[in-house]
């Protein structure tokens, strides 16, 4: 009970100790993003904004730390989709020029609410539906165009929130005027060392420490050179509220939203529906960093559903919706405070910060919220454009960087689809060059599983080559049909010239209009040349297209099997018909020549089959005469087979589960000899085909045997050895 007591005081204190450096981190990190969305026109609501975001760091963190399922997770709103709202900020505040800034901060908020609901909804209908394990499969250049595009644009961001210029290129020589080049260097130099130092050392400590360390240094600064905190807000140093509000929550009231233009709104919908996907992407990546940061596999669907329930309670707050922070949650790990209670607590702190922290943020310099914002987007650009080299091709990280590009000249919203369009490069690429065939064998190489008797099967020894099996690939589309055409007739061309060609459809998954267009032809062009042409497996839909295209002169040259052993069955059956009719006007040297081929593989048959009725004559007394029809059942999954059958006359076929036939047994083979051991279940169905007489052995009658006359199982024994081989 001690020890009990001890863990979870030390747990506590882990907890208490990590959440308050969590809380540390999300503040500054907080402020930062609200005063990229809340730029412009719209600087008077940073604070707000500011509240906004830790609502949705504190939900996000309560319901992921309790809910899901890693514990000591921490969450909230990503920079992902703070810049997708400064671009949709920028595009509201454009469109309301002349409104007040109380109707454009509305505009946005409703904009905030939408998205926060709407991305709620998706991630909880993912979870709910089990789809997560399909969207694993987004293109991974799609991804990393976003968040290398969103890098650049954060950059961009902080510049503009630094010099209070706006980055149009006609304006971008201002940036180097003196009464401007000062405010916004001090924040690149922040942001180029936090970058540096954090590539040697753990981030979150050194973002702490110098965060508040030049907070003090620059409030140091004011009181040596005596300027005033109300003098540092005027001159764009401080965050200046305006007067406009005065805390960080409630960030508007129920009557302010009678300002929103919902005209605006509804012009926005697009953007808001890409920014619901671009979190969709963005759970996906963080999920896969903190499998790998922790070893522990997620529980995606879950994650999902937690996700969801936390987006729809932060956005009918007004917050954006939050996902995991893999940084912070691996350094709350690393500090022992793997346990919900760090989630709980930093909320706990989170929502006093709510309450009582509007006043320490006025405290806080733009230049390092803007180093901050630079330092994300430049870290993202690292990672996104010039880390990802050695994970992907050249043509996928020329995908990336066109996105990136994109995104930054024509808005995220063009940049997205510009980026999709381009990820289907590469594989058009790769499909252009897959080859439509992928193996062309004989009737030799593959024969089906149809017992023959000795005379056949020295036919098709000798003439097997005239079949021609033809594997095709999954896809048949317009782009290698062509060289579909040109290789069939190659096949067709050969010497000596194949009698079928059978197209194995069997791995064919999907077919457009042209590739069935493109067998029509060559129907007509093996019509001309004597060749039977057989598809084996072919889809329903592609059997219907080529019965319904081609001419009736045509339409009976042409054969459907259901499966490969079907149609080689058939062509077999073919050419024995044939050749067989021609043995009584052969020449001697021929039927000498067959003999030949056949008269030791005979003698062999022979001597084995006299084995096998002399082993049926002595084993009499201990067997059971087995009778059967026709499609009768001899052996299948639903039945125990209580017995091994020696197939006395017949034909008995076996198939598996998907109806494929797997060999054919004829006298002298034997049936489950396992099942004269002890009874089992047969996997495969094992049909008659024709009227079949077995002799079967229980495991009784085995055992008696066994025991009477040792020399006869033994006998027995080896017979079904050299059966098996």
């Amino acid at each position: 009970m001690t020890d009990l007591v001890h863990s979870l005081t030390n747990q506590w204190k882990q907890a208490t100790f990590a959440s308050l450096i969590m809380t540390l981190v999300l503040i500054p990190y907080s402020f930062a993003l609200s005063e990229l969305i809340f730029h412009g026109p719209l600087q008077s609501f940073a604070l707000p904004g500011t509240g906004l975001l830790i609502f949705s760091s504190l939900i996000s963190c309560l319901l992921f730390s309790l809910a899901g399922s890693n514990r000591g997770v921490l969450a909230g709103p990503h920079e992902i989709a703070a810049v997708a709202f400064a671009t949709m900020s920028a595009a509201v505040g454009a469109s309301m020029m002349s409104a007040p800034a109380e109707a454009t901060y509305m505009t946005m908020v409703i904009l905030m609410i939408l998205t926060g609901v709407i991305t709620g909804l998706i991630f909880f209908w993912i979870g709910i539906s089990r789809l997560s394990y399909m969207l694993r499969f987004v293109p991974y250049p799609v991804a990393a165009g976003c968040f290398a595009g969103f890098g650049w644009i954060l950059c961009m961001a902080s510049l503009s929130m630094m010099s209070s210029t706006s980055l149009e290129w006609q304006a971008l020589p201002r940036l180097f005027d003196a009464d401007v080049i000062w405010k916004w260097v001090p924040g690149i130099a922040f942001g180029v060392i936090l970058l540096l130092v954090t590539r040697r050392g753990n981030a979150i400590p050194i973002l702490i420490m110098s965060f508040l360390v030049l907070t003090g240094i620059f409030h140091l600064v004011l009181f040596a050179f005596d300027i005033s905190i109300e003098t540092a807000k005027s001159a764009d140093l401080l965050w200046s509220g305006g007067g406009v509000t005065s805390g960080l929550w409630p960030a508007f009231a129920l009557d302010d939203f009678s300002f929103v233009d919902w005209n605006v709104v509804w012009e926005q919908i697009p953007a808001v529906i890409v920014v619901a996907l671009l979190m969709v992407l963005c759970l996906l990546l963080n999920s896969n960093i903190m499998e790998v940061a922790s070893g522990k596999e997620i529980d995606l669907d879950r994650e999902f559903r937690v996700a969801g329930a936390a987006g729809i309670v932060a956005g009918v707050a007004g917050s954006p919706p939050g996902i995991h922070f893999p940084v912070l949650s691996s350094t709350s790990q690393k500090l022992g405070a793997d346990t919900p209670w760090t989630g709980v607590l930093t909320s706990l702190w989170l929502g006093m910060t709510l309450i009582f922290g509007s006043a320490v943020l006025e405290l806080i310099p733009i230049s390092l919220t803007g180093g901050l914002l630079f330092f994300i987007g430049v870290d993202l650009l690292n990672n996104w454009v010039f880390q990802v080299r050695r994970k992907v091709s050249g043509m996928e990280h020329g995908v990336i960087i066109l996105m990136a590009l994109a995104i930054a000249v024509f808005g995220f919203v063009e940049g997205v689809g510009i980026g999709m369009l381009a990820s289907l490069c590469p594989l058009a690429f790769h499909l252009v060059r897959l080859e439509p065939v992928m193996s062309v064998e004989s009737g030799t190489d593959h024969r089906s599983a149809k017992v023959r008797s000795i005379p056949d099967r020295g036919i098709l020894l000798v003439h097997a080559e005239r079949i021609k099996i033809v594997r095709l690939t999954g896809y048949m589309y317009f782009v290698i049909n062509y060289r579909l055409m040109n290789q069939l007739k190659k096949i067709m061309g050969q010497s000596p010239a194949p009698t079928f060609i059978v197209l194995d459809c069997t791995q064919v998954e999907w077919f457009d209009a042209s590739a069935v267009n493109t067998l029509c032809m060559f129907l007509h062009t093996s019509r001309s040349s004597g060749v039977r042409v057989v598809f084996a497996a072919p889809p329903p839909r592609l059997e219907s297209s080529l019965a319904h295209d081609l001419p009736a002169v045509l339409r009976h040259r042409v054969w459907f099997e259901k499966n490969l052993d079907h149609a080689l069955e058939r062509c077999e059956d073919e050419i024995i018909a044939s050749e067989g009719g021609n043995r009584n006007v052969s020449s001697d040297d021929e039927s000498t020549d067959l003999l030949s081929l056949v008269g030791d593989e005979m003698e062999d048959h022979l001597d084995r089959q006299i084995r096998f009725e002399l082993l049926v004559e002595q084993l009499t007394p201990w067997l059971e005469k087995c009778e059967y029809d026709a499609g009768d059942l001899l052996a299948g999954p639903r039945n125990l087979h209580d017995g091994m059958q020696l197939v006395v006359s017949g034909r008995v076929s076996v198939y598996d589960g998907m109806g494929a036939r797997l060999c054919q047994y004829g006298p002298g083979n034997i049936i489950e000899p396992r099942a004269a051991f002890e009874l089992r279940r047969p996997s495969s169905r094992a049909v008659v085909e024709e009227p079949c007489v077995t002799m079967k052995l229980t495991p009784a009658q085995r055992r008696d045997l066994e025991s009477d006359v040792p020399g006869l199982s033994r006998d027995l024994y080896g017979y079904v050895l050299t059966e098996d081989a």
